[in-house]
């Protein structure tokens, strides 16, 4: 369940005209809410409103939280909405990529190097091979992905994913998006760092950050 919350809110009204007993209303508004919605379908679970108080009738004061509940309902979920990825299922792919990734890498010996190496190369054929032509598909149709895509986590999880990848020409192809990424604060400057340095190697050149 996710809640947005928002901060008290006050608006006060007095009107002017004495002190007629059939005179201009006399009126004062607080606004404190709060709203719960349900990560997966986006519905409002629980609205909390505490609209206002007056001296000035109860039409009046049920017209004015009617019409705050409408809207901050409609608040709560245009925010909801904007926090959402557009492509849930490649960002779930990408993390199913990122865990077969790490698990296979987490089995490899840490004592003996002769047989890290040897684990390490079959990896390389079973898991990095396939990674790599799915992450060109992908670059190849939208690009690198970025956090508005596939959320903070699947770009994460591309990286780490590009990074075990021994393609040069898809390095060279996402380094843009990348540094698009790395620009909007989407990736962190030594991720950047090291997918740059990295690639400059690979291409026989010198490293710029290392």
């Amino acid at each position: 369940m996710r809640e947005i919350r928002n901060p008290t809110t006050a608006l006060r009204h007095v009107s002017t005209g004495g002190s007629s007993r059939l005179g201009r209303p006399s009126w004062e508004l607080a606004i404190h809410w709060s709203c719960f919605i349900d990560g997966t379908s986006g519905r409002v679970l629980r609205l909390d409103t505490i609209p206002f108080t007056t001296d000035n009738g109860f039409a009046l004061r049920r017209l004015f939280q009617t019409s705050f509940a409408v809207l901050i309902a409609i608040f709560c979920l245009a925010g909801f909405a904007s926090s959402q990825t557009r492509d849930n299922k490649l960002r779930e792919e990408l993390l199913a990529m990122r865990e077969r990734d790490q698990k296979a890498r987490e089995g490899c010996p840490k004592e003996d190097v002769d047989a890290q190496m040897k684990c390490y190369a079959a990896i390389a054929e079973a898991v990095d091979k396939p990674n790599t032509r799915r992450l060109e598909e992908i670059v190849r149709k939208v690009g690198v992905p970025d956090v508005k895509m596939v959320g903070a986590d699947g770009m994460d999880a591309f990286y780490l994913v590009l990074q075990h990848s021994q393609s040069v020409a898809l390095k060279k192809k996402s380094l843009k998006g990348i540094k698009r990424a790395f620009k909007a604060k989407e990736l962190r400057p030594m991720d950047y760092a090291n997918f740059t340095d990295r690639l400059l190697v690979n291409l026989g050149k010198p490293q710029v950050y290392g």
